[in-house]
């Protein structure tokens, strides 16, 4: 193998810097998969205050408090 290689001069390609500095990482995502899921949840719509009915969650929960209803 050719000793230039080796040292790596006469490479062709373009390297990455070493690491050493923060801005080196900076293509490296921090977001976990929970706050994508967060974020997902927070933009959609029917997770919204206007968007929830409140005559059918009241009776929603009327309907969960009596004993005689089995749950979905």
């Amino acid at each position: 193998m050719n000793k230039d290689i080796q040292r790596g001069q006469g490479c062709n390609c373009e390297v990455l810097q070493e690491g050493n500095s923060p801005a080196d990482h900076s293509h490296v995502s921090r977001t976990t998969p929970l706050m994508t899921k967060k974020r997902e949840v927070e933009g959609d719509p029917q997770y919204r205050a206007e968007a929830i009915d409140l005559a059918r969650e009241q009776r929603t929960t009327r309907l969960r408090r009596d004993k005689d209803v089995k749950p979905i």
